[in-house]
C-alpha cells in the first residue's frame, strides 16, 4: 500500500544537478526539532525553487499530514498570501481578518510543511507567516527568498552558484564533465540538439562560458538552449550581449525564468530609487570593492546613504557578494551579469560617466598614496592591497586612456610601477607607462619624472639595458634642473640596481663617484637603497671592500629609517664577503641571521635573493667542512636542491632574473648537485622544494648552516684545554657577554636586535667551541680563557 504522504509538488523535467550537500544541510535543518523556517536564499537565477522542490520531496515521510507548494510570485498584495494558504487547504475565506484563526484550527495537530515559493514579493506578509507559527506547533515552513524573511523563527541557507572548474587545470574532458555548472549545459544543450557532443575542442570552451555566467544555473541554461544553432564556441562570441542571447527560454516557464533580464528586473525593481542608483554605480568597479570605495564612487553622500547599511541590504537581497580581502576585510563583488545589467541602466540614466570619474579619482589617491607611504613599514600588507584592487587600477588606466584624461593614467601609473616591480608585472608595467609617457611626451614635471624612473628601472630589469639607462638619465636631468636632491639618490639607486642586473660592473666607478657627491641630508631610506643597489654593483665588480663599506652604510642608513627589508639584502652580501675572507664562522652567522630576518619580513622579493646567497654559502662551506664530517654530506646538498628548487619557484612568481654573476654561480651549484646527487635525486630534492612553504625553506637553510661542521669547530667532548686557541666572533663575544649578565635569550634577543632563535643558534656554536654543556660553563671557561 502506498503510504506517501499527499503533496502537490510540481513534477521536474530532468535531474537536478551539484547541489548534494546544500541538500544535505537543507534536509537536516527542516527535519530538526529546533528548525520551523527555512529559507533559502541567493540572488536571481541560482536555482533556489529547484533546490527547494528536492528537499520538499526529500522529507515527504516526515510530514504525513502533506508538503504543499504554494508559488506567491503571481501575487502582488501581501494581503492575499493568507488567502492563498488558506485556498491550499481547502479553506474558504470570507474575510482576511478570520484565515489566522481558521488556519489554526485546521492544522492544530498535523504535521504538515508549507513551501512558500518566491516570497521576496510580498515581504510584509512575513509578520503574518510569524503569526501562524507561534499557533501551530506541528506547522514547518519552507521558503525560498532572494532576502530572508527576518523572523525570529527563521534559519538561513544561502544557495551559491554552481561550483566551476579551474581554468588554469587541463581542460580535459573526463575533468570538467565533474563540474555541475558544465555538466548541466551538456545536460540542457543535448536536450535540445541530440547532435551536440562534449569533446576535447568544445570542453574549454563550455568551461569558459560557465565562468562567464558565474555558475548561474538560469544563465547556463539559457545559453545551453542556444546550442539548438550555435556550437559553444559562437554562444561564447555573443556573450557580451548577453541580455539578447539569454532571452526567449521554454514557453511552459514563468516569465521570470524566460530570460536573464527578466529575472533580474524583478529583484531590482524592489529597490528603491536611490538604492538602485547606488547600485548601478558599483557596476564601474572591476573585480571587487571595499566598503568605503563603494562609499564614494557609488556617491552615498549625494544620495543620502549609509554605505554600509545599503551595502549590507543589497548583499541580503542577492544582489552583491562578499569575499575576503587582505587582512581578512570584506570586500564586495557582482556577479558578471548583474554587473552588465546595472551597466547599461547605469549608461540609460547619463551617470556612467561620472562614476567612472569618481572611480578614476579614487584610485588616483589609492596609487599615490601607497607610493608615498612606501618608506613607512609593512610593505607587503600595502602591496596586497593594491594586488587586490589590481582590476580597477586597470580599468582606472583603460578610462583614462578611452577619454583622453592622460594626466590621472599617468599619475596612476608613475605611482603603481614599484608595485608591478616587486610584484612580477614588469611587462604590464612597461607597457602602461609606454602609453602614457607617449601621450605626454614633452612634460618635465615631477609626474613625468617618477614615469621616467619607473620605466627606466622595469626597462633594465627586462634586460633592456641601454633603454632603460637612457631613461634613467632623463630622469636624473630633470631632477637635477627641480634641484630634487632625493630624487637625484633615487635615481642613482635605479642606474645601479639595472648596471647589476645587467653584469655593467665598469659602470661602479662613475656611479660610486656620483653617491659621494650627494647630500648626506637626503632621506635615510634613500640613501640606504642606494648604497645597497651601489654595493650590489661593487660586490660583482670584485670591489670587496667598497662593497663592504657600501653595504654596512646600507645597514647604518636602514637602520635609521626603519627598513628591515633592504637591511637584510645587505646582510647577506656581507656574509658572502666575510666568507671571501676567511671568516667561516662569521660568515655562517651572520647569514643564519638574515635568513631569520627574511623568514619574518614574509617578501618573497627579499627571501629570495637571500636564499639564493645562502645557498651559495652553504655549498661553499660544505666545501670547508672539517674531516669526519661527511656522513651527512648527501642529505646536505639534497638541502641545497630543495633551497634552489624553492627560489626558482619565487622567482618565476615574482619574475626575477638573476644577474649574469648570480646565473653564473647557479649553474655551477646545479652543476656539481646534479654530477654529485645523480640527475633523479636532483630533480626529486628539487620539486619538493617548489611545494615547500616559505617558512620550511627557510628553516631547513638555517638547520643546515648550523649542521656544517667548520675548521676552528671543537668536538663537544674534547679537554677544556684543547678551548684555548678557539676564537669567538664579535656576535659570539657579545652574547657570551650578556649570558654572563644572566640574561635570557629573549632578553639578549631584545638588547642586540634579533630573535630568540638567532640567539639559540649563536649559543650552541659558544658551546660548541667551548666545549660546554650549559650556560654557567661557558662562562667559566669563557673567564678562564680570557674573553669576557
Amino acid at each position: 500500500m502506498d503510504t506517501q504522504s499527499p503533496h502537490n509538488l510540481p513534477e521536474q523535467p530532468n535531474a537536478m544537478l551539484g547541489r548534494d550537500q546544500e541538500l544535505k544541510a537543507a534536509r537536516e535543518q527542516l527535519i530538526s526539532d529546533d528548525v520551523r523556517l527555512l529559507s533559502l536564499t541567493g540572488p536571481p537565477g541560482v536555482g533556489k525553487t529547484r533546490l527547494a522542490i528536492a528537499v520538499a520531496e526529500s522529507v515527504l515521510e516526515a510530514f504525513p499530514q502533506g508538503v504543499w507548494f504554494i508559488d506567491l510570485a503571481p501575487l502582488k498584495d501581501p494581503a492575499l498570501v493568507a488567502s492563498q494558504i488558506a485556498s491550499t487547504f481547502g479553506i474558504v475565506e470570507i474575510r482576511a481578518e478570520t484565515a489566522l484563526d481558521n488556519l489554526t484550527a485546521y492544522l492544530r495537530g498535523r504535521r504538515v510543511l508549507l513551501f512558500l515559493d518566491n516570497f521576496e514579493g510580498v515581504l510584509p506578509a512575513a509578520a503574518w507567516v510569524g503569526k501562524l507559527l507561534e499557533r501551530t506547533q506541528g506547522l514547518k515552513i519552507l521558503t525560498t527568498s532572494r532576502e530572508r524573511l527576518r523572523l525570529r523563527w527563521e534559519r538561513t541557507i544561502l544557495v551559491p552558484p554552481l561550483s566551476l572548474p579551474d581554468l588554469a587545470q587541463a581542460p580535459m574532458p573526463s575533468y570538467l564533465a565533474g563540474f555541475p555548472s558544465v555538466a548541466l549545459f551538456v545536460q540542457r544543450a543535448t536536450a535540445v540538439n541530440a547532435a551536440f557532443t562534449f569533446t576535447m575542442e568544445n570542453a574549454p570552451i563550455i568551461a569558459v562560458l560557465c565562468h562567464r555566467l558565474d555558475g548561474l544555473p538560469l544563465a547556463i541554461e539559457l545559453a545551453a538552449a542556444r546550442a539548438s544553432v550555435l556550437a559553444p564556441a559562437e554562444i561564447l562570441a555573443n556573450m557580451d550581449d548577453r541580455f539578447r542571447l539569454l532571452g526567449m527560454g521554454a514557453l511552459d516557464q514563468p516569465d521570470r525564468h524566460r530570460s536573464l533580464q527578466a529575472a533580474i528586473d524583478l529583484s531590482y525593481e524592489s529597490l528603491l530609487p536611490a538604492e538602485g542608483q547606488f547600485l548601478c554605480q558599483l557596476s564601474v568597479f572591476s573585480g571587487g570593492f571595499s566598503l568605503a570605495a563603494a562609499e564614494i564612487v557609488g556617491d552615498c553622500a549625494a544620495l543620502g546613504l549609509d554605505g554600509l547599511q545599503s551595502l549590507i541590504d543589497l548583499v541580503e537581497k542577492g544582489l552583491v557578494n562578499t569575499i575576503r580581502g587582505p587582512g581578512a576585510e570584506t570586500r564586495f563583488t557582482l556577479f558578471e551579469s548583474i554587473r552588465e545589467y546595472l551597466l547599461d541602466r547605469l549608461q540609460a540614466s547619463g551617470g556612467l560617466e561620472g562614476a567612472r570619474r569618481r572611480h578614476a579619482v579614487y584610485f588616483l589617491k589609492l596609487a599615490e598614496r601607497t607610493y608615498s607611504d612606501r618608506k613607512k613599514g609593512n610593505q607587503k600588507a600595502r602591496f596586497d592591497l593594491l594586488e587586490s584592487e589590481h582590476d580597477n587600477l586597470r580599468a582606472a588606466l583603460q578610462w583614462s586612456l578611452d577619454t583622453g584624461e592622460f594626466d590621472i593614467g599617468k599619475r596612476i601609473a608613475a605611482a603603481s610601477w614599484n608595485f608591478w616591480w616587486l610584484r612580477g608585472g614588469i611587462r604590464e608595467g612597461v607597457r602602461w607607462l609606454e602609453t602614457f609617457l607617449g601621450n605626454d611626451g614633452e612634460s618635465r614635471d615631477e609626474t613625468h619624472m617618477l614615469a621616467l624612473e619607473g620605466l627606466g628601472l622595469l626597462r633594465g630589469w627586462q634586460g633592456d639595458y641601454e633603454p632603460g639607462k637612457a631613461l634613467l638619465m632623463d630622469a636624473m636631468q630633470i631632477a637635477q634642473e627641480r634641484s630634487d636632491q632625493e630624487a637625484i639618490v633615487r635615481v642613482l639607486a635605479w642606474l645601479c640596481w639595472i648596471s647589476w642586473m645587467n653584469g655593467k660592473t665598469v659602470e661602479a666607478a662613475w656611479l660610486t663617484k656620483g653617491m659621494e657627491a650627494c647630500s648626506p641630508d637626503v632621506d635615510p631610506w634613500d640613501l640606504a637603497y642606494a648604497y645597497l643597489s651601489l654595493g650590489c654593483l661593487e660586490f660583482e665588480a670584485g670591489l670587496d671592500e667598497a662593497a663592504g663599506n657600501a653595504f654596512t652604510r646600507s645597514i647604518e642608513f636602514f637602520n635609521l629609517a626603519e627598513g628591515k627589508q633592504g637591511a637584510i639584502s645587505a646582510a647577506s652580501k656581507l656574509a658572502l664577503l666575510k666568507y671571501k675572507k676567511g671568516d667561516l664562522q662569521e660568515a655562517r652567522q651572520e647569514m643564519a641571521e638574515a635568513l631569520e630576518a627574511a623568514r619574518q619580513s614574509i617578501d618573497l622579493y627579499v627571501i629570495a635573493y637571500c636564499m639564493d646567497d645562502a645557498a651559495l654559502l652553504a655549498t661553499q662551506l660544505l666545501g670547508q667542512q672539517i674531516a669526519g664530517s661527511n656522513g651527512t654530506r648527501g642529505r646536505d646538498l639534497e638541502k641545497i636542491a630543495l633551497i634552489l628548487g624553492a627560489v626558482d619557484h619565487w622567482r618565476e612568481i615574482r619574475s626575477l632574473l638573476r644577474t649574469p654573476h648570480d646565473h653564473a654561480a647557479y649553474l655551477q651549484i646545479t652543476e656539481m648537485l646534479r654530477s654529485q646527487l645523480g640527475e633523479p635525486t636532483y630533480l626529486r630534492a628539487w620539486q619538493n622544494g617548489q611545494a615547500l612553504t616559505v617558512e620550511k625553506v627557510v628553516s631547513e637553510a638555517i638547520a643546515l648552516l648550523e649542521t656544517i661542521r667548520l675548521p676552528g669547530s671543537m668536538d663537544r667532548r674534547s679537554p677544556e684545554g684543547e678551548g684555548t686557541s678557539i676564537m669567538l666572533s664579535e656576535r659570539e663575544r657579545q652574547v657570551i657577554g650578556l649570558v654572563a649578565e644572566g640574561l635570557s635569550n629573549q632578553e639578549i634577543g631584545e638588547r642586540l636586535f634579533i630573535t630568540e632563535r638567532t640567539v639559540r643558534f649563536h649559543t650552541t656554536s659558544i658551546f660548541n667551541k667551548l666545549g660546554a654543556d650549559n650556560r654557567a660553563q661557558a662562562v667559566a671557561i669563557a673567564n678562564r680563557l680570557g674573553i669576557l
